[in-house]
């Protein structure tokens, strides 16, 4: 692998997102048909919140490789962001389409979906990967959410995923946020109660929160 490339995602991976984008940038001036430096500046200029330059570089992505389920995943992420609801769900179908024998990457797919309030789409996608990835904790948070969500209270999967939650609690307010979920909708606690400390300390989870705490009609 191109070694600034290397050194991109190195620096992505420690949460330093806008020294990786301007590698990746140095990297695609020099080469604009360089792949994994188009994908990296449409990501992280996601991560930025900076749509449309990750839509702009998404696209580049796909005009490259229009067979890379990645980029459908990512594009379609900004649709949502966009409210293009119908345009990003046939984004994540064709990306799908793409994933044969299914991957991992069907929980980059989940994630999009629970992050936009769609569980049900979610645990489709999921479950063609489910026996091979029930170990891997993100399928595994994915997958509780969308089970969760959906008032899937009694799924067998629930218990082992819950007690992994319960062992590595300190470590993801995720896992005490899908925990508090669990209580509320099962009678055992009458509100979110950690819901304070876990937005604020990972604002991002508020929309998978709202979701999270509606009682079953």
């Amino acid at each position: 692998m191109d070694k600034r490339i290397e050194s991109a995602r190195r620096l992505e991976a420690q949460g330093d997102i806008l020294q990786a984008l301007c590698i990746y940038r140095d990297a695609y001036q020099q080469d604009p048909s360089h792949q994994e430096a188009v994908q990296g500046i449409a990501q992280t200029a996601l991560e930025l919140g900076n749509l449309e330059l990750a839509f702009e570089f998404f696209v580049k992505l796909l005009i490259l490789d229009h067979q890379n389920p990645a980029a459908y995943i990512g594009r379609a992420n900004v649709l949502f962001q966009y409210g293009q609801t119908d345009r990003a769900l046939s984004d994540l179908a064709q990306a799908i389409r793409l994933d044969e024998p299914a991957s991992d990457l069907r929980i980059d797919c989940a994630a999009v979906l629970n992050d936009n309030g769609l569980p049900e789409i979610a645990f489709k996608a999921l479950r063609p990967v489910r026996n091979c990835l029930f170990e891997d904790a993100d399928f595994q948070c994915e997958w509780a959410f969308a089970l969760l969500a959906q008032d899937m209270t009694g799924h067998e999967d629930l218990p082992a995923i819950l007690d992994f939650f319960r062992q590595n609690e300190a470590d993801d307010p995720f896992y005490t946020l899908c925990l508090d979920a669990f209580a509320l909708k099962t009678g055992q606690a009458p509100s979110l109660a950690h819901l304070d400390a876990i937005l604020r300390d990972a604002p991002e989870l508020e929309a998978r929160a709202s979701l999270l705490s509606r009682l079953p009609a």
